[in-house]
This record gives structure tokens, C-alpha cells and sequence, in this order.
């Protein structure tokens, strides 16, 4: 086992979701940076419609800032982190009568190697009738396309969920009807996030080891980065990891070869020949 696995394994769940805080935090100053330098005389707002075509593209810009022209602008409060965001959006879930677990590269980073994100990936349980609870609860800061949501709890789809401040986009599945759908939801855990106590639901390490091959899969085997996340997980939580439930799943979806080689640490195995 490497020294730097080692190293991160030594560091609370906490502590490497705090380094990915700071990595994405880095990559969007840097982001806003460079817009500066090559717009010098562009206002704020500019700036900002700018980042967000780079990050999410221009659709979904134009869409956004032309629905919330009055948006604040964006920050670097400690308040408007992914985590801190991500705890907004857990709490107003909970606060609407619904469950519900973070996943993606949030829960790859508090599980495995911390790295910046731009988004964040939430899991919901919630009785359709509650979604305008859930609007409430989340406030005027959060844009929900209420139609689009609704649809997405009555179809297992997602919805996109924009935070306006920073404008960070936050994707909410609905949850599944398929036995593993099912199973990963009834093992997601509350952790601590940060030093002074407070908590998210996150899916456990081997379901996102299991959800992250079942992406690469999907997505033809190409994701260079999706493999390097299972990869680092299993490094790093390995040792914590219930080997049976993750060897019994990982053959009840096709993918015990793809679990063999990334413990290995392989090289991604890449997309079949036709």
C-alpha cells in the first residue's frame, strides 16, 4: 500500500472532504480568475454568467440567469462550500418529510481521494405531494424547476437543482424501484463533515464503489475519472469495507472482472471492441 494511501486513510472523513472543499474552491478562483485577466472591464455579474457557461455550459446558463437576474453574486463564504450547500439541501429534504443519501464525487472524496467538483449528487426519497415542502424548506436561494422535479420522482428520473449565490448545481435522483436501488438506500450512514460535529447521509464506501462501475459501464468505459475514483476508494477504504456484500453484488450486476482489476489498481479496461 502506498505511503500517500496511507496518509489519507490517517485523515477523518472530515478532513478529506475539507482538502476537496479547498481544491474546488481553488479551481473556481482560478476559473474566475483567468475570465478577469481576459475580461478586465467585465461587471460581476458578466463574470459570473461566464464561469457558469465554463463549468455547466451555455444552456444552462442563459437558462438560469434569465429566470434570476437578481441573484446575489458569488462568494467565498465558508457557508457557500459543497458540503455546507449539500447540508442545506439533506436538511430541507428531511424538514419535507423525505430521506435521502449524497453521492458522486462528494461521497468518492470523503471516501477515497479528495478532488474539486462542480456539482453535487443527492439521492431522494419524497412523496411527490411534498415537493412544494420541499421548495419551502430550501428557500429563496435555491431555483427548483418544480415541474421537472415532479416528474422525476413520478418517472425514478433526476432533476437539476441550482444554488444561486454560487450558482452550484445540485442533482436530485429520485430513488429507484430495482432491488440494488433499493438495498444501497437502506445501507446510506450519517458522517460527520465538519469539525464542529455536523453530518450528511452518504452512501456507503462499497456502494460507491458498486454505483461508480455500474457509471463506467454505462457510459462505455471511457470515464478515466470514474475508474480512478473506484480505484482510490477501494484504496483508501478498503480495509473498512464489507467484503461479502461487496463481492455478492459485484456478481449479481456482471462486475466482478471490473471489481478484480481496479483492486488491483489496473488500468482501466476501456471500452469493448465491436
Amino acid at each position: 500500500m502506498s505511503r500517500y494511501h496511507d496518509l489519507l486513510r490517517a485523515r477523518a472523513p472530515y478532513q478529506r472532504l475539507a482538502q476537496a472543499i479547498a481544491l474546488t474552491r481553488m479551481v473556481r478562483q482560478l476559473a474566475e480568475a483567468g475570465i478577469r485577466q481576459r475580461h478586465p472591464d467585465a461587471p460581476d455579474d458578466e463574470v459570473r454568467v461566464r464561469l457558469t457557461v465554463g463549468l455547466y455550459g451555455r444552456d444552462v446558463a442563459a437558462s438560469t440567469f434569465r429566470r434570476n437576474t437578481g441573484a446575489s453574486p458569488q462568494g467565498e463564504a465558508a457557508a457557500d462550500d459543497v458540503v455546507s450547500i449539500a447540508r442545506r439541501v439533506g436538511n430541507a429534504i428531511e424538514e419535507a418529510g423525505g430521506a435521502y443519501f449524497v453521492g458522486g464525487s462528494i461521497a468518492s472524496s470523503l471516501q477515497g481521494e479528495p478532488r474539486s467538483t462542480n456539482d453535487i449528487d443527492v439521492v431522494l426519497k419524497l412523496p411527490v405531494e411534498r415537493i412544494d415542502d420541499l421548495v419551502a424548506a430550501l428557500g429563496p436561494d435555491f431555483e427548483v424547476d418544480v415541474d421537472m422535479l415532479r416528474e422525476a420522482l413520478r418517472s425514478g428520473t433526476s432533476a437539476t437543482v441550482f444554488y444561486l449565490p454560487t450558482v452550484t448545481k445540485i442533482d436530485l435522483f429520485a430513488l429507484g424501484t430495482d432491488r440494488y436501488d433499493q438495498i444501497e438506500f437502506t445501507r446510506r450512514r450519517h458522517v460527520q463533515v465538519q469539525s464542529t460535529g455536523e453530518t450528511l447521509v452518504f452512501k456507503s464506501p462499497e456502494d460507491t464503489v458498486l454505483r461508480k462501475l455500474l457509471w463506467y459501464r454505462q457510459g462505455g468505459c471511457v470515464s478515466d475519472r470514474q475508474w480512478r475514483d473506484v480505484v482510490e476508494v477501494l484504496q483508501v477504504s478498503g480495509p473498512e469495507m464489507d467484503g461479502r456484500y461487496l463481492r455478492s453484488w459485484a456478481e449479481r450486476l456482471d462486475l466482478t472482472d471490473m471489481l478484480a482489476r481496479a483492486k488491483a489498481g489496473s488500468q482501466a479496461p476501456g471500452p469493448k471492441a465491436p
